[in-house]
């Protein structure tokens, strides 16, 4: 079917922009925020909002971390046909919206209030840096393709308001971080189909999965490791760039971290990022630390979350919204709203970045990381 985007030189498929290159049901195409106050107050917020094209659904969340408390609005809805019926640049889903202002520099993200949650936002996002194309993410189980997309990351600085419970903080230069990605991913429109005994990086052999994305006054970077329990990496890449478009590329990373007493929460950690010559050689020092607390990302709908446990991606209708609080007071245990204590394996944080170059200059900012080990790791010190 022709929509109006057809319309345009902008074709790269054989077919029409009304639906995906694949039938698969978890391709995706997602916005994701995070935005922290760099002065390292408690106030941490994350929005983000995706389509899917098979499953005509899009979806969002804001979750708002203060004073040991989660509060999580998630929405969903119809994809068809507001998705070609509204103007390219703009995209959303109940009270949630993102209106792209101009292409990777500015763009507006607001949550519409009067609802019982009492959360609500107003916010341009403007860009400091250009954005970074990070790898390709291809994996297969058991000969099915169950991850294969792309994603970039940027980093900028946000103003406006956030309103919550009827108080109005205001925001000025904070950092933030987002991530745009698509293509087909694990863990959404329903889950993953089971091929066969569960798979390892998910059972008792272990996995390590760190990311980190960062600003500081005069530049940003990101770094992603995956790690295996002998220590050896299945992706490695990290990379610090300047507003001058100057940028130090590694795929040679390495993660020291401490994590919370009898917990595997971090407390501290630093990445390195070795360039063996050219200008910068030598290692860059990334040391994190984390100002609220853990942000646990059931509560925006990852890991199968939302009230009915069917996570992103599902139908639940022409327009759903739901809310809810957690507590997030403790290291690593979340209590759910209906008093049930648990211990997410996803979980996020916002944390001060130091950045020491290999000649021992400091610049310090602000970020979002995720140090999620499972299994044992006993090279870590960490068994189950």
């Amino acid at each position: 079917m022709l929509t109006p985007l057809d319309d345009t030189l902008r074709h790269v498929l054989p077919t029409t922009f009304d639906h995906a290159y694949t039938s698969d049901p978890r391709f995706f195409d997602r916005y994701w925020f995070a935005i922290y106050d760099p002065a390292g107050t408690d106030l941490a917020i994350n929005t983000g909002m995706c389509s899917y094209l098979n499953m005509n659904v899009i979806d969002g969340y804001a979750a708002v971390i203060t004073g040991g408390r989660q509060h999580n609005v998630r929405v969903a809805g119809a994809l068809r046909p507001q998705l070609f019926d509204s103007p390219a640049e703009v995209t959303s889903v109940g009270p949630l919206r993102a209106e792209v202002i101009e292409p990777f520099r500015r763009l507006r993200l607001s949550l519409d209030g009067g609802r019982d949650d009492g959360m609500a936002f107003d916010l341009e996002w403007t860009a400091t840096l250009d954005p970074h194309e990070e790898d390709q993410h291809f994996s297969r189980v058991r000969g099915r393709v169950n991850q294969d997309y792309r994603r970039y990351n940027q980093s900028g600085r946000v103003n406006g308001w956030l309103e919550l419970d009827g108080e109005r903080t205001q925001l000025h230069d904070w950092w933030g971080g987002r991530d745009h990605s698509w293509g087909v991913r694990t863990d959404v429109a329903g889950g993953e189909p089971v091929t066969g005994p569960e798979e390892p990086r998910n059972g008792r052999t272990g996995f390590l999965w760190t990311w980190l994305i960062f600003g500081t006054e005069d530049a940003g970077g990101y770094v992603q490791l995956q790690e295996l329990p002998d220590g050896s990496s299945i992706h490695s890449e990290g990379m610090i760039r300047w507003a001058d478009g100057a940028r130090i590329v590694s795929k040679e990373v390495s993660l020291d971290f401490d994590v919370l007493p009898g917990t595997r929460r971090f407390a501290d950690a630093t990445w390195t990022l070795h360039r063996a010559s050219g200008p910068g050689a030598g290692d860059w020092k990334l040391r994190v630390r984390p100002i609220s607390r853990s942000l646990s990302m059931l509560g925006l709908g990852y890991s199968m979350g939302y009230a009915d446990g069917r996570g992103f991606g599902v139908w639940r209708g022409e327009e759903h919204v739901e809310h809810d609080v957690y507590d997030v007071s403790h290291d690593e245990d979340v209590v759910l709203p209906d008093g049930t204590v648990d211990r997410p394996y996803h979980r996020d944080c916002a944390v001060l970045v130091e950045v020491t170059a290999p000649d021992g200059t400091v610049s310090t900012g602000a970020g979002h990381a995720a140090i999620l080990p499972t299994g044992d790791l006993p090279l870590r010190g960490l068994t189950t």
